[in-house]
């Protein structure tokens, strides 16, 4: 028992072609969004993960900096210590100054 299939008018193929192409575009539209919306995904991974880089950079840079700086901060601690004592007054009384300890003999070169 077979069933006898009717035949397809020219309107009923019109409208499954028809059908079968707007199904088409929709799922081509679908595909579309999705890809485009990775392709965002994708675009703004990279960028972040460049910035990343870049900041990771910087900071690498700015910690070496703070190292070079305290570096420097504990040198000149020490100068400021040294200046505030008692040897480099009298360093600079002898040397700058000329002056002598009572009781001490200077000696004179002569030949110059």
């Amino acid at each position: 028992m077979e069933t006898e299939q009717k035949p397809i008018t020219p309107q009923q193929e019109k409208r499954r072609r028809r059908k079968k192409r707007e199904s088409s575009i929709v799922l081509g539209l679908y595909i579309t969004f999705w890809v485009a919306i990775l392709v965002g995904f994708i675009v703004l991974f990279v960028y972040q993960a460049g910035v990343y880089n870049e900041r990771q950079a910087r900071l690498t840079d700015l910690n070496a900096q703070i190292e070079v700086a305290q570096i420097e901060n504990e040198r000149l601690r020490i100068q400021i210590e040294f200046f505030d004592s008692d040897a480099y007054v009298e360093y600079l009384a002898r040397s700058i100054l000329g002056m002598v300890r009572p009781h001490e003999i200077v000696f004179y070169n002569v030949d110059y």
